[in-house]
Protein backbone atom coordinates (compact mmCIF):
# COMPACT_ATOMS: atom_id res chain seq x y z
CA UNK A 1 0.00 0.00 0.00
CA UNK A 2 2.67 2.84 1.14
CA UNK A 3 4.32 1.45 -2.34
CA UNK A 4 1.29 2.15 -4.37
CA UNK A 5 0.94 6.14 -2.58
CA UNK A 6 4.91 7.17 -3.20
CA UNK A 7 4.12 5.42 -6.56
CA UNK A 8 1.30 7.87 -7.10
CA UNK A 9 2.78 11.02 -5.21
CA UNK A 10 5.83 10.47 -7.93
CA UNK A 11 3.26 10.28 -10.65
CA UNK A 12 2.01 13.52 -9.12
CA UNK A 13 4.75 15.80 -9.25
CA UNK A 14 5.98 15.18 -12.57
CA UNK A 15 2.68 16.14 -13.92
CA UNK A 16 2.87 19.23 -11.94
CA UNK A 17 6.36 20.45 -13.24
CA UNK A 18 5.38 19.03 -16.66
CA UNK A 19 2.07 21.70 -16.67
CA UNK A 20 4.59 24.32 -15.09
CA UNK A 21 7.24 23.81 -18.34
CA UNK A 22 9.43 22.95 -15.81
CA UNK A 23 12.48 21.40 -17.14
CA UNK A 24 14.82 18.39 -16.33
CA UNK A 25 17.82 19.48 -14.77
CA UNK A 26 20.95 18.55 -17.00
CA UNK A 27 24.76 18.25 -15.92
CA UNK A 28 26.68 20.86 -14.63
CA UNK A 29 29.05 22.74 -17.79
CA UNK A 30 32.17 22.75 -16.77
CA UNK A 31 33.76 25.41 -15.13
CA UNK A 32 35.41 28.25 -16.94
CA UNK A 33 39.03 27.63 -17.23
CA UNK A 34 41.86 30.53 -17.43
CA UNK A 35 44.26 28.88 -19.38
CA UNK A 36 44.55 29.84 -22.96
CA UNK A 37 42.75 27.14 -25.72
CA UNK A 38 45.59 24.90 -26.77
CA UNK A 39 45.80 23.00 -29.91
CA UNK A 40 45.30 19.30 -29.44
CA UNK A 41 48.13 17.19 -28.99
CA UNK A 42 48.55 14.09 -31.00
CA UNK A 43 49.46 11.45 -29.12
CA UNK A 44 50.17 7.91 -29.92
CA UNK A 45 46.78 5.49 -28.65
CA UNK A 46 48.62 3.93 -25.21
CA UNK A 47 49.63 0.26 -25.59
CA UNK A 48 49.36 -2.67 -23.07
CA UNK A 49 53.04 -1.55 -21.73
CA UNK A 50 53.75 -0.79 -18.08
CA UNK A 51 55.35 2.79 -17.56
CA UNK A 52 58.73 2.41 -15.38
CA UNK A 53 59.29 5.25 -13.97
CA UNK A 54 62.53 7.18 -12.33
CA UNK A 55 65.63 5.98 -12.99
CA UNK A 56 65.13 4.09 -16.13
CA UNK A 57 63.15 2.07 -18.97
CA UNK A 58 63.82 -0.51 -21.32
CA UNK A 59 62.14 -0.90 -24.53
CA UNK A 60 59.50 -3.10 -24.79
CA UNK A 61 59.00 -5.98 -28.01
CA UNK A 62 58.88 -3.85 -30.82
CA UNK A 63 54.96 -3.82 -31.94
CA UNK A 64 54.07 -3.83 -35.90
CA UNK A 65 50.88 -1.16 -35.61
CA UNK A 66 51.48 2.14 -35.58
CA UNK A 67 50.33 4.52 -32.44
CA UNK A 68 47.25 6.36 -33.64
CA UNK A 69 46.50 9.88 -32.96
CA UNK A 70 44.17 10.66 -30.33
CA UNK A 71 43.26 14.47 -29.56
CA UNK A 72 40.65 16.05 -27.34
CA UNK A 73 37.75 17.27 -29.94
CA UNK A 74 36.85 19.33 -26.50
CA UNK A 75 39.65 21.37 -26.84
CA UNK A 76 39.42 24.05 -29.60
CA UNK A 77 43.06 24.80 -31.76
CA UNK A 78 44.64 28.09 -30.36
CA UNK A 79 43.36 31.21 -32.36
CA UNK A 80 40.16 29.21 -33.81
CA UNK A 81 37.51 32.10 -34.10
CA UNK A 82 34.77 31.65 -31.83
CA UNK A 83 31.68 29.49 -32.84
CA UNK A 84 29.23 30.78 -34.82
CA UNK A 85 25.64 31.42 -33.44
CA UNK A 86 22.38 31.65 -35.12
CA UNK A 87 20.45 34.54 -33.07
CA UNK A 88 17.04 34.02 -31.35
CA UNK A 89 16.23 37.71 -31.86
CA UNK A 90 17.52 41.03 -33.04
CA UNK A 91 20.85 40.95 -33.94
CA UNK A 92 23.49 43.00 -35.77
CA UNK A 93 24.59 41.38 -39.50
CA UNK A 94 28.39 42.37 -41.05
CA UNK A 95 28.35 42.27 -44.41
CA UNK A 96 30.86 43.70 -47.30
CA UNK A 97 30.22 44.31 -51.13
CA UNK A 98 33.57 43.91 -51.82
CA UNK A 99 35.56 41.65 -49.17
CA UNK A 100 38.34 40.82 -51.27
CA UNK A 101 40.34 44.07 -52.96
CA UNK A 102 42.57 42.66 -55.93
CA UNK A 103 44.95 45.33 -56.59
CA UNK A 104 46.65 43.55 -59.51
CA UNK A 105 50.58 44.90 -59.60
CA UNK A 106 52.04 47.22 -57.96
CA UNK A 107 55.57 48.60 -57.51
CA UNK A 108 57.10 47.87 -54.61
CA UNK A 109 57.89 51.33 -53.97
CA UNK A 110 54.46 52.14 -53.66
CA UNK A 111 51.65 51.90 -51.12
CA UNK A 112 48.23 50.04 -51.59
CA UNK A 113 45.65 51.65 -49.83
CA UNK A 114 41.78 51.25 -50.28
CA UNK A 115 38.44 51.74 -48.51
CA UNK A 116 36.93 48.59 -47.35
CA UNK A 117 33.21 48.97 -47.11
CA UNK A 118 31.31 47.01 -43.82
CA UNK A 119 27.74 47.54 -43.80
CA UNK A 120 25.01 46.88 -40.88
CA UNK A 121 22.24 44.42 -42.75
CA UNK A 122 20.83 43.16 -39.05
CA UNK A 123 17.96 44.79 -37.33
CA UNK A 124 20.19 45.41 -33.99
CA UNK A 125 23.50 47.61 -33.60
CA UNK A 126 26.83 46.35 -34.94
CA UNK A 127 29.71 47.21 -32.87
CA UNK A 128 33.23 47.06 -34.17
CA UNK A 129 35.83 45.95 -31.16
CA UNK A 130 38.58 45.53 -33.34
CA UNK A 131 40.39 45.32 -36.14
CA UNK A 132 43.65 43.32 -36.91
CA UNK A 133 46.11 42.87 -39.50
CA UNK A 134 47.77 39.77 -40.85
CA UNK A 135 51.03 41.33 -40.62
CA UNK A 136 53.03 44.63 -39.61
CA UNK A 137 53.00 45.64 -43.63
CA UNK A 138 49.22 46.64 -43.42
CA UNK A 139 47.30 48.87 -41.05
CA UNK A 140 43.97 49.14 -41.79
CA UNK A 141 41.47 51.58 -39.49
CA UNK A 142 37.82 52.18 -39.22
CA UNK A 143 35.97 55.69 -39.48
CA UNK A 144 33.65 54.73 -36.91
CA UNK A 145 33.01 51.59 -34.57
CA UNK A 146 28.93 51.47 -33.77
CA UNK A 147 26.80 51.01 -36.89
CA UNK A 148 22.85 51.26 -36.31
CA UNK A 149 20.85 49.00 -38.72
CA UNK A 150 21.54 50.13 -42.31
CA UNK A 151 24.51 52.26 -41.70
CA UNK A 152 28.11 51.38 -43.17
CA UNK A 153 31.54 52.02 -42.52
CA UNK A 154 34.99 52.79 -43.87
CA UNK A 155 37.68 50.87 -43.21
CA UNK A 156 40.44 52.23 -44.75
CA UNK A 157 43.88 50.17 -44.79
CA UNK A 158 47.03 50.54 -46.16
CA UNK A 159 49.56 47.96 -47.42
CA UNK A 160 53.42 48.88 -47.63
CA UNK A 161 55.03 46.47 -50.02
CA UNK A 162 58.88 47.81 -49.86
CA UNK A 163 61.02 44.83 -49.74
CA UNK A 164 58.18 42.19 -51.05
CA UNK A 165 58.04 40.74 -54.36
CA UNK A 166 55.67 38.33 -56.08
CA UNK A 167 52.08 37.05 -55.01
CA UNK A 168 50.96 39.27 -52.28
CA UNK A 169 47.66 37.87 -49.55
CA UNK A 170 47.16 40.38 -46.57
CA UNK A 171 44.18 39.87 -44.56
CA UNK A 172 41.81 42.44 -42.04
CA UNK A 173 39.86 41.02 -39.40
CA UNK A 174 37.06 42.90 -38.33
CA UNK A 175 35.94 41.19 -34.63
CA UNK A 176 32.56 42.13 -34.08
CA UNK A 177 29.26 41.42 -31.63
CA UNK A 178 27.44 39.66 -35.24
CA UNK A 179 26.68 36.48 -33.34
CA UNK A 180 26.61 34.58 -36.87
CA UNK A 181 30.51 36.14 -37.92
CA UNK A 182 32.54 37.14 -35.16
CA UNK A 183 35.16 37.88 -36.79
CA UNK A 184 34.65 38.90 -40.78
CA UNK A 185 37.84 38.71 -42.82
CA UNK A 186 38.61 40.99 -45.56
CA UNK A 187 41.59 40.71 -48.10
CA UNK A 188 43.90 42.18 -50.11
CA UNK A 189 45.46 39.87 -52.97
CA UNK A 190 47.88 41.46 -55.44
CA UNK A 191 51.75 41.57 -56.97
CA UNK A 192 54.70 43.36 -55.74
CA UNK A 193 56.54 44.21 -58.64
CA UNK A 194 60.47 44.65 -57.16
CA UNK A 195 63.19 46.88 -58.99
CA UNK A 196 65.62 44.16 -58.33
CA UNK A 197 64.52 41.23 -58.42
CA UNK A 198 65.92 38.33 -56.34
CA UNK A 199 64.92 34.48 -56.57
CA UNK A 200 65.28 32.61 -54.03
CA UNK A 201 64.50 35.32 -51.20
CA UNK A 202 64.55 32.16 -48.91
CA UNK A 203 68.40 30.06 -49.23
CA UNK A 204 66.56 26.57 -47.80
CA UNK A 205 68.98 23.74 -47.49
CA UNK A 206 66.64 21.51 -46.02
CA UNK A 207 68.14 18.49 -43.24
CA UNK A 208 72.15 17.64 -43.82
CA UNK A 209 73.07 15.24 -43.10
CA UNK A 210 77.26 14.33 -44.49
CA UNK A 211 80.09 16.83 -43.98
CA UNK A 212 79.79 17.75 -47.82
CA UNK A 213 79.87 21.29 -49.48
CA UNK A 214 76.21 22.27 -50.01
CA UNK A 215 75.57 24.93 -52.74
CA UNK A 216 72.25 27.21 -53.41
CA UNK A 217 72.44 30.03 -55.89
CA UNK A 218 70.87 32.86 -55.62
CA UNK A 219 69.85 35.04 -58.76
CA UNK A 220 69.73 38.79 -58.50
CA UNK A 221 69.00 41.04 -61.54
CA UNK A 222 67.33 44.17 -62.96
CA UNK A 223 63.79 43.53 -63.20
CA UNK A 224 63.02 47.17 -65.04
CA UNK A 225 65.16 48.70 -67.95
CA UNK A 226 66.49 51.75 -66.43
CA UNK A 227 67.48 49.51 -63.03
CA UNK A 228 71.06 49.72 -62.88
CA UNK A 229 73.01 48.38 -60.42
CA UNK A 230 76.17 46.70 -58.55
CA UNK A 231 76.23 44.63 -55.44
CA UNK A 232 79.60 46.02 -53.67
CA UNK A 233 79.73 43.19 -51.28
CA UNK A 234 78.40 40.60 -49.13
CA UNK A 235 77.92 40.51 -45.56
CA UNK A 236 78.16 37.03 -44.15
CA UNK A 237 78.30 38.74 -40.67
CA UNK A 238 74.82 37.27 -39.62
CA UNK A 239 75.15 33.89 -41.03
CA UNK A 240 78.88 33.15 -40.19
CA UNK A 241 78.40 29.51 -40.93
CA UNK A 242 77.73 29.98 -44.28
CA UNK A 243 80.04 31.47 -47.02
CA UNK A 244 78.75 33.43 -50.11
CA UNK A 245 80.62 34.17 -53.28
CA UNK A 246 79.83 36.66 -55.64
CA UNK A 247 79.48 36.34 -59.04
CA UNK A 248 78.77 38.99 -62.17
CA UNK A 249 76.92 38.06 -65.23
CA UNK A 250 75.78 41.18 -66.17
CA UNK A 251 77.42 44.59 -65.47
CA UNK A 252 74.96 46.25 -64.15
CA UNK A 253 72.16 44.10 -64.54
CA UNK A 254 72.57 40.61 -63.02
CA UNK A 255 74.44 38.48 -60.53
CA UNK A 256 74.77 35.70 -59.08
CA UNK A 257 75.50 34.54 -55.82
CA UNK A 258 76.51 31.20 -54.89
CA UNK A 259 75.46 30.23 -51.00
CA UNK A 260 77.17 27.30 -49.16
CA UNK A 261 77.65 25.41 -46.03
CA UNK A 262 79.90 22.01 -45.19
CA UNK A 263 82.32 20.64 -43.00
CA UNK A 264 82.18 19.80 -39.14
CA UNK A 265 79.29 21.26 -37.87
CA UNK A 266 77.29 20.92 -34.94
CA UNK A 267 74.03 18.86 -34.99
CA UNK A 268 70.87 21.21 -34.64
CA UNK A 269 69.43 24.26 -36.58
CA UNK A 270 71.59 27.13 -38.68
CA UNK A 271 69.89 30.01 -39.86
CA UNK A 272 71.19 33.17 -40.09
CA UNK A 273 71.25 36.36 -42.59
CA UNK A 274 73.13 37.65 -45.61
CA UNK A 275 73.26 40.89 -46.73
CA UNK A 276 73.95 41.72 -50.16
CA UNK A 277 75.18 45.34 -49.73
CA UNK A 278 74.54 47.43 -53.83
CA UNK A 279 75.30 50.96 -54.91
CA UNK A 280 71.17 51.43 -55.25
CA UNK A 281 69.65 54.15 -52.88
CA UNK A 282 66.43 52.43 -52.89
CA UNK A 283 68.19 49.09 -52.14
CA UNK A 284 71.30 49.82 -50.07
CA UNK A 285 70.86 46.27 -48.34
CA UNK A 286 69.20 42.75 -50.03
CA UNK A 287 68.62 40.56 -47.26
CA UNK A 288 68.89 36.98 -48.06
CA UNK A 289 67.33 34.24 -45.44
CA UNK A 290 69.47 31.19 -44.60
CA UNK A 291 68.55 28.13 -43.32
CA UNK A 292 70.07 24.19 -42.22
CA UNK A 293 69.64 21.40 -40.11
CA UNK A 294 72.08 19.49 -39.39
CA UNK A 295 71.66 16.02 -38.34
CA UNK A 296 73.65 14.58 -36.26
CA UNK A 297 74.04 10.74 -35.51
CA UNK A 298 70.03 11.01 -34.75
CA UNK A 299 67.10 12.79 -35.54
CA UNK A 300 65.95 14.08 -31.86
CA UNK A 301 62.95 16.22 -32.23
CA UNK A 302 61.87 18.72 -29.82
CA UNK A 303 65.92 18.91 -29.66
CA UNK A 304 65.24 21.02 -26.37
CA UNK A 305 62.15 19.60 -24.09
CA UNK A 306 60.23 23.01 -23.28
CA UNK A 307 58.13 23.15 -20.33
CA UNK A 308 55.40 25.91 -20.30
CA UNK A 309 54.40 27.32 -16.65
CA UNK A 310 51.78 29.49 -16.74
CA UNK A 311 50.97 31.40 -13.26
CA UNK A 312 47.98 32.90 -12.98
CA UNK A 313 47.20 34.77 -9.64
CA UNK A 314 44.41 33.40 -7.75
CA UNK A 315 45.20 29.63 -9.26
CA UNK A 316 47.28 27.27 -8.70
CA UNK A 317 49.61 26.15 -11.78
CA UNK A 318 49.17 22.71 -13.22
CA UNK A 319 50.88 19.82 -11.19
CA UNK A 320 52.11 17.66 -13.99
CA UNK A 321 53.63 17.53 -17.99
CA UNK A 322 53.06 15.04 -20.34
CA UNK A 323 55.07 15.58 -23.90
CA UNK A 324 56.65 13.24 -26.39
CA UNK A 325 60.07 12.75 -28.02
CA UNK A 326 60.88 11.30 -31.64
CA UNK A 327 64.32 9.78 -32.30
CA UNK A 328 64.65 8.35 -35.67
CA UNK A 329 67.68 7.67 -37.57
CA UNK A 330 69.94 10.40 -38.82
CA UNK A 331 73.56 10.14 -39.91
CA UNK A 332 73.72 6.40 -38.18
CA UNK A 333 70.65 4.69 -40.43
CA UNK A 334 70.77 1.61 -37.54
CA UNK A 335 70.45 1.99 -33.67
CA UNK A 336 68.59 0.96 -30.24
CA UNK A 337 67.29 2.61 -27.38
CA UNK A 338 68.34 0.66 -24.52
CA UNK A 339 67.65 3.11 -21.74
CA UNK A 340 65.63 6.21 -20.58
CA UNK A 341 66.94 8.02 -17.47
CA UNK A 342 64.72 11.13 -16.18
CA UNK A 343 66.61 13.88 -14.22
CA UNK A 344 63.57 13.48 -11.34
CA UNK A 345 62.45 10.30 -8.95
CA UNK A 346 58.76 10.26 -9.94
CA UNK A 347 59.03 10.86 -13.48
CA UNK A 348 57.84 8.27 -16.25
CA UNK A 349 59.12 7.39 -19.67
CA UNK A 350 57.93 4.69 -21.95
CA UNK A 351 59.75 3.56 -24.88
CA UNK A 352 57.12 3.43 -27.83
CA UNK A 353 58.95 1.37 -31.23
CA UNK A 354 57.01 2.38 -34.25
CA UNK A 355 56.41 0.58 -36.85
CA UNK A 356 59.47 1.37 -38.97
CA UNK A 357 63.21 0.08 -37.56
CA UNK A 358 65.30 2.45 -35.53
CA UNK A 359 62.05 5.20 -35.04
CA UNK A 360 61.03 5.91 -31.36
CA UNK A 361 58.58 7.54 -29.47
CA UNK A 362 59.13 8.29 -25.82
CA UNK A 363 56.63 9.44 -23.94
CA UNK A 364 57.63 11.59 -20.62
CA UNK A 365 54.69 11.92 -18.42
CA UNK A 366 54.35 13.34 -14.44
CA UNK A 367 57.08 16.25 -15.59
CA UNK A 368 56.48 18.84 -13.05
CA UNK A 369 55.30 21.91 -14.15
CA UNK A 370 57.68 23.66 -11.88
CA UNK A 371 61.59 25.27 -11.67
CA UNK A 372 62.71 21.68 -10.93
CA UNK A 373 63.19 21.12 -14.15
CA UNK A 374 65.02 23.70 -15.31
CA UNK A 375 68.75 22.77 -16.79
CA UNK A 376 68.27 19.42 -16.14
CA UNK A 377 68.41 16.78 -18.96
CA UNK A 378 66.78 13.38 -20.00
CA UNK A 379 69.81 10.76 -20.93
CA UNK A 380 68.94 8.54 -23.45
CA UNK A 381 71.34 5.29 -23.49
CA UNK A 382 72.02 3.83 -26.93
CA UNK A 383 73.81 1.08 -28.75
CA UNK A 384 76.00 3.51 -30.54
CA UNK A 385 79.85 3.44 -30.01
CA UNK A 386 80.05 6.99 -31.44
CA UNK A 387 77.19 8.25 -28.90
CA UNK A 388 76.25 6.38 -25.85
CA UNK A 389 74.31 8.70 -24.07
CA UNK A 390 72.55 11.51 -25.72
CA UNK A 391 71.26 13.91 -23.39
CA UNK A 392 68.30 16.54 -24.28
CA UNK A 393 67.92 19.53 -21.98
CA UNK A 394 65.10 21.08 -20.51
CA UNK A 395 63.79 24.78 -20.51
CA UNK A 396 61.29 26.18 -18.07
CA UNK A 397 59.35 28.78 -19.42
CA UNK A 398 57.54 30.98 -16.59
CA UNK A 399 54.89 33.28 -18.25
CA UNK A 400 52.66 35.27 -15.72
CA UNK A 401 48.59 35.71 -16.56
CA UNK A 402 46.59 38.33 -14.89
CA UNK A 403 43.82 37.20 -12.70
CA UNK A 404 41.32 37.93 -15.40
CA UNK A 405 42.93 36.25 -18.23
CA UNK A 406 39.68 34.56 -18.54
CA UNK A 407 38.02 37.27 -19.82
CA UNK A 408 40.72 38.31 -22.03
CA UNK A 409 41.25 34.90 -23.67
CA UNK A 410 37.40 34.84 -24.60
CA UNK A 411 37.75 38.37 -26.38
CA UNK A 412 41.30 37.15 -28.23
CA UNK A 413 39.03 34.05 -29.38
CA UNK A 414 41.11 31.61 -27.17
CA UNK A 415 44.56 33.12 -28.76
CA UNK A 416 47.31 34.73 -27.04
CA UNK A 417 50.31 36.06 -28.19
CA UNK A 418 53.50 35.30 -26.40
CA UNK A 419 56.87 37.71 -27.14
CA UNK A 420 59.35 36.69 -29.45
CA UNK A 421 61.87 36.44 -26.08
CA UNK A 422 59.41 33.86 -23.98
CA UNK A 423 58.55 31.72 -26.90
CA UNK A 424 58.81 27.99 -26.30
CA UNK A 425 60.23 26.26 -29.43
CA UNK A 426 57.58 24.47 -31.33
CA UNK A 427 57.11 20.90 -29.82
CA UNK A 428 57.12 17.92 -31.89
CA UNK A 429 53.77 16.36 -31.99
CA UNK A 430 53.70 12.59 -33.50
CA UNK A 431 52.71 12.48 -36.84
CA UNK A 432 51.96 16.19 -37.46
CA UNK A 433 53.30 18.24 -40.25
CA UNK A 434 57.01 19.58 -40.14
CA UNK A 435 57.45 23.04 -38.05
CA UNK A 436 60.85 24.68 -38.78
CA UNK A 437 63.29 24.40 -36.38
CA UNK A 438 62.44 21.00 -35.34
CA UNK A 439 62.10 17.73 -37.10
CA UNK A 440 58.11 16.69 -37.03
CA UNK A 441 58.03 13.23 -35.97
CA UNK A 442 57.11 10.77 -39.28
CA UNK A 443 57.82 7.57 -40.63
CA UNK A 444 59.81 9.34 -43.25
CA UNK A 445 62.06 12.31 -42.06
CA UNK A 446 60.76 15.63 -43.40
CA UNK A 447 63.12 18.33 -44.18
CA UNK A 448 61.99 21.47 -41.61
CA UNK A 449 59.49 23.82 -43.09
CA UNK A 450 61.29 27.07 -44.53
CA UNK A 451 60.94 30.84 -42.74
CA UNK A 452 59.32 33.14 -44.34
CA UNK A 453 61.02 35.67 -46.21
CA UNK A 454 61.33 39.13 -44.96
Amino acid sequence: MKRCILGIMIVSIVLVLAGCGGTQPSAPAPAPTTEPAKAPQAAPAPEAKAEMPASAVKPPAPSSTPPAAAANPAVPPAGTAPAPVEPTGPAPKITSPEPVFKFGEVDEAQKVEHDFVVKNEGDAVLEIKNVKTSCGCTVAQPDKKTLQPGEQANIHTTLNLKGRQGAVSKTVTVESNDPRVPRFELKLEGASVPAILVEPRVVHFGSIVDEEVHVKTVSVKANKPEINFKIESVDTSAAQQFKAELKEVEPGKAYEVAVSIGGPLTPGTINGRINLVTNDEQHKQIPLTVFAEIVGDLKISPPEINITVREQEGQEPAKTNTQYLHVSAGRVKEFQISEVVPPLPGMKAEIQPRNTPNDYLIKLSDMPASDELNGKTLILKTNLASNPEIKVPFRVIKLKQPANMGNVMKGLGGKIAIPNAAKPAPQAVPGAAPVAPSVAPAAAPAAPAAPAAA
